[in-house]
Parts: structure tokens; C-alpha cells; sequence
């Protein structure tokens, strides 16, 4: 498997673009494979690793990922930037469906919501850490921006309004059963975003 040379050109190549592109589809559909069945498990670094540059042939493969109450933390960071680089309506409805789902792992939930964060808004990223940690009395926390807003490898694909769902989607976790998710949805409502149902 010959993943890792392919991630050079992750940040400024999409799979059209790469000159290699049936070398990439087929390694990315080894990727996914390997991200389904875990097996070869050496190789599942680098398949995750991949993901950001693999378009619709990624999207089972994440929406399986994103199912997984047990993921290591540097899975779930990549798995995390993967889903804010390559999205699809799928992808999108699936963080929605997770961010929301109660009986979901907390920290699995607000990395959801942190992606939808820069899906919505691709100049502003904020960490689960920043959603959930409980500010002194008085203080806010203003989503930070970013210097270099995400790619839009996959965005061609998506047809719903990712800050109108993720408005909707405050709105109902300011409801949530969780305490650290009703205070990740307050972080938002106060980070200085124009959250609007349906915009």
C-alpha cells in the first residue's frame, strides 16, 4: 500500500487535479477499505491520512468512523480534519447526527460540533477543548480565525446551508441533557458567529 507519498500534495492538489489520478482512486479506495474492516490495521494511520484528498470515495468511510464511540484521539483529529476538508451532505448530515445524539461520548460530540464550526465559517476554528471548558464568570471566548481557511476539496458537493443547520443545531444543544454540550452550544452563541436558522 503506497499511501504515504500521495499526502504531499493534500494541501493544494484535489484528486482531479493530481496528474496520478486512477494511482489515487484506487489507493483511496484501500484506504477506505482499510478504514472499514481494520485490516491491514499497520496501515490505518495512513489511510486516515489520505482521506482529505479522496472526494465521495472517503464519505462511507468517515460516516463509519464518525459511528465509533472508541476512537483514539489522534484518530479522532484526523478524522476531524479529513471531515472539515473534503465534505459532502452526507458527511454534513452525519456531524449533525452526531453532535445531537445523547448518548454519544461527549468529547466524540464536540469534535463534531468543532467541525461544523468550520464548515459553516472556513476562516474560524475552534478545538472541543475551547467548546467545552467552562470560562470564568463574565468571559467569552470569540471563535478564533484562521490565517488559511480550509480547502474546499469537497465542498462541490454540498447543497444545504452548513451555518443555517449548525444554528438550528446550537439552538437545540442549548436543550442538551450534558452540561459541557449545553456549554460548547452557549461558547458558540456567545463566539461572535451570525448564527441564523435556515441562512
Amino acid at each position: 500500500m503506497c499511501i504515504a507519498l500521495v499526502l504531499v500534495a493534500a494541501s493544494c492538489a484535489s484528486p482531479r487535479a493530481n496528474p496520478d489520478s486512477v494511482r489515487l482512486r484506487n489507493e483511496c479506495r484501500l484506504a477506505a477499505q482499510v478504514l472499514a474492516t481494520g485490516k491491514p490495521a499497520p496501515h490505518r494511520a495512513e489511510a486516515l491520512a489520505l482521506l482529505p484528498v479522496c472526494g465521495s470515495i472517503a464519505i462511507p468511510a468517515m460516516q463509519h468512523l464518525w459511528s465509533l464511540d472508541t476512537l483514539p484521539r489522534h484518530e479522532l483529529d484526523a478524522l476531524a480534519f479529513a471531515s472539515k476538508t473534503s465534505l459532502s451532505d452526507a458527511v454534513l448530515r452525519t456531524l449533525v447526527q452526531v453532535a445531537e445524539s445523547h448518548t454519544r461520548p461527549s468529547r466524540i460530540r464536540a469534535t463534531a460540533l468543532s467541525v461544523l464550526v468550520s464548515v459553516a465559517f472556513p476562516d474560524r476554528d475552534i478545538t472541543p477543548d475551547e467548546l467545552t471548558t467552562e470560562l470564568p464568570a463574565g468571559r467569552r471566548l470569540i471563535v478564533p480565525y484562521r490565517s488559511h481557511p480550509y480547502g474546499q476539496y469537497g465542498r462541490r458537493d454540498l447543497t444545504v446551508a452548513p451555518a443555517g443547520e449548525l444554528a438550528a443545531l446550537v439552538t437545540r444543544l442549548e436543550q442538551d441533557p450534558k452540561p459541557e454540550i449545553r456549554r460548547a452550544a452557549r461558547t458558540l452563541v456567545d463566539g461572535a458567529l451570525e448564527l441564523r436558522p435556515g441562512k
